[in-house]
């Protein structure tokens, strides 16, 4: 995977995210999963990288990050972790073609609210297609509040594969950099009640709108 011609700067917050080929899985089995966040593990490390949220859904796959290196270590740590990732696919599924459906997409964070709903976003995806449903949709400007939907919840809170469990139940080992949010909204309580608030008909379109080129 080549490396974009977008400037990246230092200290500046960034989504990133890209989907598999013509929408088909880039994560087939636990140990793909477990793999992807090893690497990632390693790699933001060495390129001085940090992840503040993290979500693969399957599909796909959304980072909140940052780096201290102008114009290098973010974009250097997702060349190595995307190569990796499609070679170790491609072979141990014998895959032809692509894994990714072109190039990563990325997009600057730069003020709070786009930066906190961007976080909300990626920690809402084990549940985003459910929410997005016209069945969610209760009347006026908002949904339900995800509080009322138990099943939904424990979808949610339980998904392995994403950040938001880590800011439920942090330990010393997590991949997330936690501090930006925390100091922003409080604590694990702050975290949880910001996150699964009532969604708006207004969120929704932002939903939507984070995934657009």
């Amino acid at each position: 995977m080549s490396l974009r011609k977008t400037t990246f700067l230092k200290n500046t917050y960034y989504h990133v995210f890209s989907r598999g080929n013509h929408q088909s899985p880039i994560f087939f089995e636990r140990r793909d999963y477990q793999r992807f966040l090893d690497k990632l593990k390693f790699y933001k490390d060495q390129f001085h990288v940090s992840i503040i949220n993290w979500s693969l859904p399957g599909n796909h796959f959304h980072l909140l990050a940052v780096s201290d290196k102008e114009d290098s270590g973010l974009p250097k740590m997702l060349q190595c972790l995307l190569n990796s990732h499609a070679h170790y696919i491609s072979l141990k599924r014998s895959l032809p073609g692509h894994l990714f459906g072109g190039p990563f997409k990325v997009k600057p964070v730069l003020d709070e609210p786009s930066f906190l709903q961007v976080f909300r976003y990626i920690c809402l995806q084990p549940v985003k297609e459910r929410i997005s449903e016209p069945s969610f949709i209760v009347s006026g400007r908002e949904t339900r509040n995800l509080s009322q939907n138990r099943q939904l919840l424990k979808e949610l809170r339980s998904f392995a594969w994403g950040g938001y469990r880590e800011y439920l139940n942090p330990t010393k080992d997590d991949l997330s950099s936690k501090e930006p949010i925390f100091t922003l909204l409080g604590d694990t309580s702050g975290v949880r009640r910001f996150v699964e608030a009532k969604i708006t008909r207004d969120d929704l379109l932002e939903f939507d709108a984070l995934e657009r080129p």
